[in-house]
């Protein structure tokens, strides 16, 4: 299992700001899926990231890839490109 933190800074998403999850994955596209079984409402962040219209981060530093793997205790931020002005 992977413990990542997680933060979401998007307008349109009424759920948790920031959380801690455990999911049996390894990589970025593991952890949006895991992401979108526990908040089915959650917009199509790998469609989103792909159009630019939201960035993700890891660390503070852009993810390049959905196959990018994580550790535990990173920090994955995903945010509305156009979020904070």
């Amino acid at each position: 299992m992977t413990r990542v933190h997680v933060g979401f800074f998007m307008l349109t998403w009424d759920g948790p700001k920031d959380t801690e999850v455990k999911f049996a994955g390894k990589t970025v596209a593991e952890l949006i899926d895991h992401l979108k079984e526990m908040y089915p409402r959650l917009p199509d962040l790998r469609r989103e990231v792909l159009s630019n219209r939201m960035l993700a981060l890891r660390n503070g530093r852009r993810i390049a890839s959905a196959s990018q793997e994580l550790v535990d205790g990173d920090r994955v931020v995903f945010m509305d490109s156009s979020y904070g002005g």
